[in-house]
């Protein structure tokens, strides 16, 4: 079986050796990657990373904040900000299946810093 790249995703028959789908509308959907048969077929796609963003607080220090799970956290510096954030998303985790999060088993931190311009 062949892979197309993104661009090949298309209605069509079973022509040419790629996989076909078949709709109520009996039209083929040609397959792009194995990944849209995972989404097509209705199973999860599981993210690999947990996003943050990191900004100032309203007063001092930083706050942290994920998007896709309900931690909020926050640190005088930035250092304690980002241990606060690791240890609140594993207590958060903790005892869960990370799967109904849409996550994958051990998913990684990936943080984002938001900062104001500097202006002259």
């Amino acid at each position: 079986m062949r892979w197309a790249p993104e661009s090949r995703l298309r209605r069509g028959g079973a022509q040419d050796g790629w996989p076909t789908l078949r709709g109520d509308l009996n039209w083929g959907l040609k397959l792009a990657c194995p990944w849209s048969i995972v989404s097509i077929c209705g199973v999860k796609n599981l993210q690999r990373n947990i996003k943050a963003v990191i900004r100032a607080g309203e007063e001092d220090g930083y706050v942290a904040e994920c998007v896709e799970i309900a931690v909020v956290t926050q640190g005088h510096t930035l250092d304690e900000t980002i241990a606060n954030l690791r240890e609140a998303v594993q207590l958060h985790l903790e005892g869960e299946n990370p799967a109904d999060f849409g996550l994958v088993a051990h998913p990684t931190l990936l943080v984002t810093m938001e900062l104001e311009p500097a202006y002259a």
